[in-house]
C-alpha cells in the first residue's frame, strides 16, 4: 500500500487483495483528510475505485454468511457485509 498525504488529502494506491483465484486492486482517495482527522474522524470518507480482471465471488461468500443470533456477530467484517447487501 502507498499512502501520499498533500495539503488537503489522504491519496491510497497500490492496495492489492487476493485469494487463491481473485485478486481486486483498489486504490482512493479522501478530501480535506487532515481537517477531519484533527477535528471529526468519524466524518472521514474514503473515497474508492476496484478493479479486477477476473473475480470468483465465490471466495467473498463468507461476507454475506449469517451468524448464529446467540452468538455476537464479529466485527471485523461488518462493513463488508453491510456493503455487499446493500447491493
Amino acid at each position: 500500500m502507498n499512502l501520499e498525504f498533500t495539503s488537503d488529502k489522504l491519496i491510497v494506491n497500490n492496495i492489492t487483495l487476493g485469494t487463491t483465484q481473485s485478486v481486486i486492486e483498489i486504490k482512493g482517495f479522501s478530501d480535506d483528510f487532515m481537517e477531519f482527522y484533527y477535528n471529526h474522524p468519524e466524518k472521514i470518507v474514503l473515497n474508492c475505485e476496484a478493479y479486477s480482471k477476473n473475480i470468483n465471488l465465490q471466495d467473498f461468500l463468507f461476507l454475506l454468511e449469517r451468524s448464529n443470533p446467540n452468538e455476537p456477530e464479529k466485527k471485523d467484517n461488518s462493513f463488508f457485509k453491510n456493503a455487499l447487501n446493500a447491493r
